[in-house]
């Protein structure tokens, strides 16, 4: 969490000052900016394609509890917390 904030931030302040306000090493930021994302980051972003597909074709009316449902009936395994987390939300003009 800590390596995603510094690099949403390095536009406005230097590495290096985020890294030492945070407690962590550069050398430690620019390995995890190496890495590959993990299984799970993979797995999420996939179902999270899934999710929005579901939840456009409802003309973004259905909540979660709706998506989770029409995951389950299409034969994915996946938890109702982590429809809800996935799920884009709506934004302010579409009250």
């Amino acid at each position: 969490m800590k390596f995603a904030f510094i690099d949403a931030e390095k536009v406005n302040w230097p590495v290096l000052v985020l890294c030492a306000v945070l407690g962590v090493s550069r050398a430690g930021f620019y390995a995890w900016r190496r890495r590959a994302p993990s299984a799970k980051t993979r797995a999420d972003l996939e179902l999270g394609q899934v999710i929005a597909e579901v939840y456009e074709r409802s003309r973004s009316t259905y909540g979660s509890p709706r998506v989770f449902h029409t995951l389950k009936a299409r034969g994915h395994r996946v938890g109702r917390k982590r429809v809800e987390r996935l799920q884009p939300h709506r934004t302010e003009h579409a009250r």
